[in-house]
């Protein structure tokens, strides 16, 4: 079972999702970081890694600008059945 989020957490993780509803895609963490007007990314960051520790958010590879995924129990939650690869590579 996933611990509860903040309110902050809360509304980091429905802001990547709406993001991804919208664009099909993960934001950044500097899109992030820009949409809650923190001056840094290093704020945003601290949140993914909340997010990932409580079981809501997977990385997919460190050092990728867009490589956050979605949990299995989050998509459930959120009704996302289709999250698009999130390094944007083209599939063959």
């Amino acid at each position: 079972m996933k611990t509860t989020l903040t309110t902050k957490q809360r509304e980091v993780l429905d802001f990547i999702v709406q993001t991804i509803r919208v664009t099909l895609y993960p934001p950044t963490i500097r899109e992030i970081s820009s949409n809650f007007k923190w001056s840094s990314t290093n704020a945003a960051m601290d949140y993914i890694i909340a997010l990932e520790k409580k079981g809501y958010l997977q990385r997919n590879g460190v050092g990728k600008s867009n490589n956050l995924m979605m949990s299995i129990e989050t998509r459930n939650e959120y009704g996302l059945w289709f999250v698009a690869n999130p390094r944007k590579e083209k599939v063959k």
